[in-house]
């Protein structure tokens, strides 16, 4: 299909030796199948055949509509269908074979059969049409060349012939074709259009994502390209898409534009080019061709919420406030306990190559129980981002502020909050994504009481660490707490071993030892301070912050060396 195929017709002239030659005024050539009808309709262009019993003779064809009324004045009403016509000399000598040779261009792809060839002679006496039907023959059939030369054709049938779709030379293929790509980026692929054919080519391109929830994909040709519209983004709508002229052995770049996707999944895009040659514009030629597009997640994280010492004291119920000063107090002004606390994430690449952090942050999505918020990165980012390789574990920390609106409100809130990482490809002008991760609900406020551990150093003996036990009381009862500190062999102490301590309602104290370790540079412990509730009648865990952790012998607290002091 689309390439030119030669074609003889033979007719031999049976006629006595002393008969006159007989003028023909048209031959018309009925097919089968995907192959036009061809008429020969005579000239009078005078041919020198007294010394030839072959005369060969290349007839050029052209694609015109037939009339409705043939030339043989048949008067045969035809419906103006597009057929093959030439012109030669239809004058046939007794005893002479007329070889008329043609190329005809095959369109359709299918199977193709001469039926019969029509000879009509139209004069002023008569019109007569002498219909030749073309039947199997036993013996081979014959190619006719110059000079008379002649070949047996090899066909059980040489008036049939079976037409194949014509094999695409236009290339589809993918410049720079990522394993993977990575959900909340603007995806871009780059298609290179290769024409491989001996002509140019009028080239348009449909694209196609499939998968669930397939985003719709944007073409486009590349930075510097135009159609032939003039226009470098082309109709950015496929199907359909123009990319326009190619030059033979040349290539043109089409942009292929995905917008984020939020969820991992597997694609599957499929790229179909349509073109025409500029030497046969009636003929369509197709390439197909697809890939598999996987997307997964860039980052998963897990993460880690514990308590912080808000360092601003809490309101006291036996204070008075005036009237007047409330009235002037913005609605939206938190009077309630505040607390602070910390969100230790730590986020994992599962990428397959280096990607650049540039920042992150912790947005709040939503508050239940009637508490502000507001968070602050405590991990600073370098300035050009953080590098993280593929499979490598990095860790930031965020504070987190919370305030109930109300004193009097004794209700549990609890935090929505996501992880927002911004990262771009190790890329130039590579384009800064940013990947939202969820977090699980956060529990930050409840009436029941809780310790909180703190650590400081002293300033004026460098071996001292002052460990600081923090007891909150936010409900409405009069707490009493027994506490109790052990001694151990990793350090030495000063402060109550034992004693009574009693909370008013809504009021926190803080109770100072002092500690003296027998080594530096490692993690003390386990510290067994206890503290009793004995109005709930049960122990209270102390909660670590910084510079302390909490394993199932009890608490530790790290102890730097002496140069870190």
């Amino acid at each position: 299909m689309g390439e030119p195929c030669s074609t003889q017709l033979a007719v031999t002239s049976d006629a006595l030796p002393a008969s006159t030659p007989i003028r023909i005024s048209e031959i018309k050539i009925d097919f089968e199948g995907n192959m036009k009808p061809i008429i020969l309709r005579h000239s009078k262009t005078p041919q020198d055949i007294k010394n030839q019993r072959v005369i060969l003779t290349k007839v050029a064809l052209n694609d015109v509509l037939e009339s409705t009324e043939s030339s043989s004045g048949t008067g045969s009403m035809q419906n103006g269908r597009p057929i093959l016509s030439g012109t030669d000399d239809l004058t046939f000598w007794p005893g002479k074979t007329r070889v008329f040779e043609f190329g005809c261009l095959l369109r359709e792809a299918g199977e193709a059969s001469a039926v019969s060839a029509t000879f009509s002679i139209a004069s002023q006496l008569f019109d007569l049409d002498f219909i030749q039907k073309f039947e199997i023959s036993a013996s081979p059939d014959l190619w006719w060349g110059e000079k008379s030369a002649r070949k047996k054709l090899n066909r059980d049938n040489a008036s049939s012939i079976a037409i194949h779709p014509k094999p695409p030379k236009v290339e589809l293929r993918f410049i720079g074709f990522q394993d993977h790509y990575y959900t909340n980026e603007n995806i871009k692929l780059r298609l290179e259009v290769v024409n491989g054919e001996d002509v140019d080519s009028i080239t348009s391109l449909d694209a196609l994502l499939l998968g669930d929830v397939a985003p719709t994909l944007t073409l486009k040709l590349a930075a510097g390209l135009q159609n032939e519209n003039g226009d470098s983004d082309g109709n950015n709508a496929p199907p359909g898409f123009l990319v326009g002229r190619i030059a033979t052995a040349a290539s043109s770049i089409v942009e292929v534009l995905i917008p984020p996707i939020d969820l991992p999944a597997t694609y599957d895009l499929s790229l179909k080019a349509s073109y025409h040659l500029v030497s046969d514009l009636e003929t369509t030629i197709y390439r197909s061709t697809s890939i598999q597009l996987a997307v997964i997640n860039p980052f998963e994280a897990n993460y880690d919420f514990s308590p912080r010492i808000h360092p601003d004291p809490w309101p006291s119920i036996f204070s008075h406030d005036e009237g007047e000063d409330l009235e002037k107090t913005p609605p939206t002004m938190a009077h309630g306990l505040a607390q602070k606390w910390c969100l230790t994430s730590r986020y994992f690449s599962f990428a397959a190559e280096d990607l650049i952090v540039e920042d992150l942050s912790v947005d709040v999505i939503g508050t239940n129980g009637s508490i502000q918020c507001s968070t602050q990165k405590v991990t600073a980012i370098p300035e050009g981002g953080i590098r993280v390789a593929p499979k490598s574990l990095e860790e930031a920390e965020f504070d987190v502020f919370t305030q109930k609106n109300s004193l009097d409100d004794r209700g549990t809130a609890t935090l929505d909050v996501s992880l927002a990482i911004k990262w771009r490809r190790d890329e130039e002008r590579s384009t800064l994504n940013t990947t939202v991760l969820a977090v699980p609900r956060l529990l930050v406020s409840s009436s029941e009481p809780r310790v909180l551990g703190g650590v400081s150093y002293s300033a004026t003996i460098p071996s001292m660490v002052h460990f600081d036990v923090i007891i909150e009381n936010p409900s409405n009862h009069f707490l009493t707490f027994g506490i109790t500190m052990e001694p151990s062999e990793k350090f030495a102490f000063s402060g109550v071993k034992s004693s009574t301590l009693q909370l008013v309602p809504l009021s926190r104290r803080t109770m100072t030892f002092r500690l003296l370790p027998y080594t530096r540079g490692d993690w003390i412990g386990p510290i067994r301070c206890v503290i009793r509730d004995k109005y709930f009648q049960k122990i209270l865990k102390i909660a670590p912050t910084e510079a302390m952790k909490s394993e199932k012998e009890g608490l530790f607290i790290w102890v730097p060396p002496e140069e870190e002091l």
